[in-house]
């Protein structure tokens, strides 16, 4: 995937590992975060470092990640997203009211696709690590006090990544919908085949 385009507000990236191994020659004073869930990462902290949005598995019925809100200093943690389909790439509006992340929830098969991973999973089969690509990942924020949802993007492709501008004005985000939506080559349409990163462009929104 496309490295995440970050904000001047928000520098800081949380590096989640199962293990420091190597890493201890690079970071020190390393704090674990998470406990609960299979998995953690794309950790991001708000504009006041206060907040910090993440995804995790760790819903019982889905194995997929699902969005996250951990507030310092309470301790609270709050799920942003809606708790199916497969979600990423969240970011937390300057504002720290509203969250932005992207997420399958909207695909009438989303359920089927929890039930169908986590079928594979009982088999004891297990997958080589891979982009989860879906063609179905919208853009959608989520109000923290209305707790309601508003889709941003409605488009056949990957609408991901997105990052919001420090005034809260701008938008940008990765996606392939044109592959989807024009014609392509014999020859790009291969490479699209084996790499569906190769048709992914940025966009902008406000």
């Amino acid at each position: 995937m496309l490295k995440k385009f970050l904000t001047t507000q928000s520098l800081f990236i949380l590096f989640f590992s199962t293990a420091l191994g190597e890493e201890a020659q690079f970071l020190s004073n390393v704090r674990q975060l998470t406990f609960e869930g299979r998995r953690a990462g794309e950790g991001y902290f708000g504009p006041s470092g206060n907040l910090m949005v993440l995804q995790s598995e760790r819903e019982a019925d889905n194995p997929f990640y699902q969005i996250y809100l951990m507030d310092f200093e309470t301790g609270d943690v709050e799920r942003i997203s809606p708790g199916y389909g497969k979600t990423t790439c969240s970011w937390i509006h300057p504002n720290q009211q509203e969250v932005l992340f992207a997420s399958t929830h909207s695909n009438p098969e989303a359920r089927n696709k929890q039930k169908e991973e986590l079928a594979f999973r009982a088999s004891g089969k297990e997958r080589r690590y891979s982009w989860d690509y879906d063609e179905s990942f919208e853009l959608y924020l989520y109000d923290r006090k209305s707790k309601n949802y508003r889709q941003l993007t409605n488009s056949i492709g990957y609408d991901a990544e997105a990052a919001i501008s420090p005034d809260g004005n701008w938008i940008v985000f990765s996606s392939n919908r044109l592959a989807y939506s024009k014609p392509m080559s014999d020859v790009d349409r291969k490479i699209f085949e084996n790499d569906k990163a190769f048709m992914v462009d940025i966009y902008k929104m406000r």
